[in-house]
C-alpha cells in the first residue's frame, strides 16, 4: 500500500491545480498553519490531515509517522507543486514490486523552453547521476523499512532531503538509488523571478555549505537574506 505525503502551507493553489492528479490515492497533507483554503482543498480532495509545527523536515516526518501508523508499505514524498507525468502510477507499481531494495526519484523534465531552463535539466540529472542526490521536488519513493531502517526524516527546516539521502546511500549504497522512468515538473516562477543562474548558483553554495558541515541556521540566514 502507498501512501502520498504532501507538506503544505498556504497551498491552496498548487494544490487545486494537481491534487486531481493522485485522485484514488492514500493522500496525506501535513500542514503547517496555512490561512488561505489549503485544509479545505485537500479535505474536499479526500486527503487526510495532519497538523504541526512548520518546516519541511518537521511536516515530512509528522507525514510520514501517520502513514506508519497504517499498512502503508511505501511512502511517496512530493512538493505541493509536483506535476507527474501521466506514467507516474505504473512507473511506481513496477518500481515497488521490482525494486523492493531501492530509493526512486521522478526524472526532472525541462521546465519551459530555452537555454537556462535547459541547463537546469541537465545539471540536475547530473547532481542524480554524479552524485546520486535527487532533491525533495522531485519525488522521493521510500518503503517503510528503508524509511524506518535510516531513522526517517530529521527535523531540519532545510535540506531535509539531502540529509535523509545522505543516509540512505550510507546504509543502502549507491546503486540503489534509483530514477523512475517518469516524470516532474514544478513551479518555477521564483527561478523566473530571480533569474535562472543567480537562483542556480545560490542552491548550489547552500548545498556545498550543508555538505561541508555548515550549520543550518547559518544556511537558513543565507537563504532569506538572498
Amino acid at each position: 500500500m502507498l501512501s502520498i505525503i504532501i507538506p503544505t502551507r498556504n497551498a491552496e493553489a498548487a494544490l487545486s491545480q494537481n491534487l486531481g492528479q493522485y485522485a484514488g490515492e492514500r493522500l496525506i497533507i501535513s500542514d503547517s498553519g496555512s490561512r488561505d483554503a489549503t485544509l479545505e482543498t485537500a479535505y474536499l480532495a479526500g486527503a487526510q490531515l495532519c497538523l504541526g509545527s512548520a518546516g519541511r523536515g518537521p511536516q515530512l516526518a509528522r507525514g510520514a509517522k501517520f502513514a506508519l501508523l497504517t499498512d502503508a508499505e511505501w511512502m511517496l514524498f512530493l512538493h505541493s507543486d509536483a506535476r507527474l507525468s501521466g506514467n507516474w502510477r505504473s512507473a511506481i507499481t513496477d518500481h515497488m514490486q521490482n525494486f523492493p531494495e531501492k530509493v526512486g526519484y521522478f526524472r526532472y523534465a525541462k521546465q519551459a523552453k530555452g537555454f537556462w531552463p535547459w541547463l537546469q535539466s541537465v545539471l540536475v540529472s547530473l547532481r542524480c547521476w554524479a552524485w546520486k542526490l535527487p532533491y525533495g521536488d522531485q519525488g522521493l519513493l521510500i518503503s517503510r523499512e528503508s524509511y524506518e531502517r535510516v531513522g526517517g526524516f530529521s527535523n531540519l527546516p532545510l535540506f531535509e532531503d539531502v540529509d535523509i539521502m545522505n543516509r540512505l546511500k550510507l546504509t543502502h549504497g549507491r546503486r540503489n538509488i534509483r530514477p523512475l522512468p517518469a516524470f516532474v515538473r514544478t513551479d518555477i516562477s521564483a527561478y523566473e523571478a530571480q533569474g535562472w543562474w543567480k537562483r542556480g548558483w545560490r542552491n548550489f553554495n547552500l548545498l556545498r555549505g550543508f555538505q561541508s558541515g555548515k550549520s543550518v541556521e547559518e544556511l537558513m540566514a543565507t537563504y532569506y537574506r538572498e
